[in-house]
Parts: structure tokens; C-alpha cells; sequence
């Protein structure tokens, strides 16, 4: 399945690309069925850096191994994900758009066999309104100045050249 969304956001390419690559911040933040994301590797965020991501989904929590596997400050990144219902990527870009940043997500991702079978007709409904959800929170949150590019982790890491 895959998912392809865009949203402008009235903040500078490296601000979003800050709040979002600290998938943390990002995800706390932009989904409430998140319960924890937890930072699970060493070292500033780059490729390699790894986070465990706990979520309500109907009748279970489910946990999610995030892991950055491409990383272009300021400009996009790569996360691969793999639970035991599905796997995949998403891929970010943040790309100056006026005075603001055109964020896109693409998400390309498969069911596992067994659970991720019988649960892919629902996760083909839910996935693309939660990454649009998550998109347009996060737009919200960043324009009203409730997420701020200086709250996020190893901000200055992030920062562009």
C-alpha cells in the first residue's frame, strides 16, 4: 500500500525538518493513540538512530522499531518501520515553498503474513487519514506555536549548513 501526502507549513524547511526528524517530538505531539516513542540508539539523530514507538490500535497496543535509514538535513529523511502486523518506509521532504515548507510523507508499506493479513482491511483504511491527521496536527501545532523547532532533539544537528 501506499500513502503520498502534502502539507504547507508557515515555518522555515529547517524548523519542520527538526520537529518531524525527532521522531519523538514529532510523533508525541501529532497522534494521540501514540503512548510513548522512545529514543532506543546513541548519538545525535541521523541515519542509524533508532526509536521504539508504543500505539493504541484497536484491542492491543501495538509496538513499532522506527529506524532512520537516509538523512538529508533540512531537506528529507527515511524511516524503515517493522511490527509484527506490517512493515515499510516513509520517506519526508521539506522543501521552502514561499515563505513556509511543503512537507510531503510518502509511505510505502506491506502486511505481514498471519495478523497483518487479517487486519490489512482496516490498516488500509486507517493508514492514509492517520498520516493526514498527523500531517495536518502538526501544522496546527507548528503555526500556532505550540511545537516549537527548539524542544525538539539535537536541533542544532538538524540545523541546515
Amino acid at each position: 500500500m501506499k500513502v503520498d501526502i502534502t502539507e504547507q507549513i508557515a515555518k522555515p524547511p529547517e524548523d519542520v525538518f527538526r520537529m518531524v526528524s525527532d521522531l519523538k517530538y514529532f510523533l508525541e505531539n501529532v497522534d494521540s493513540d501514540i503512548i510513548s516513542t522512545d529514543k532506543t540508539s546513541e548519538g545525535p539523530i541521523s541515519v542509524g538512530t533508532t526509536f521504539l514507538e508504543v500505539m493504541k490500535v484497536p484491542m492491543m497496543k501495538a509496538k513499532v522499531a522506527l529506524e532512520i535509514t537516509a538523512f538529508d538535513p533540512g531537506k528529507s529523511f527515511e524511516v524503515k518501520f517493522d511490527s509484527n502486523v506490517m512493515e515499510g518506509t516513509g520517506t519526508f521532504g521539506f522543501a521552502q515553498s514561499g515563505d513556509g515548507t511543503d512537507v510531503t510523507l510518502k509511505v510505502d508499506t506491506s502486511a505481514k503474513m498471519g495478523l497483518g493479513w487479517l487486519l490489512y482491511p482496516m490498516i488500509r483504511m486507517d493508514l492514509p487519514k492517520r498520516e493526514k491527521s498527523r500531517l495536518a496536527t502538526l501544522k496546527r501545532k507548528v503555526e500556532s506555536g505550540e511545537m516549537d523547532a527548539s524542544k525538539a532533539e539535537g536541533a542544532e544537528a538538524a540545523a541546515v549548513g
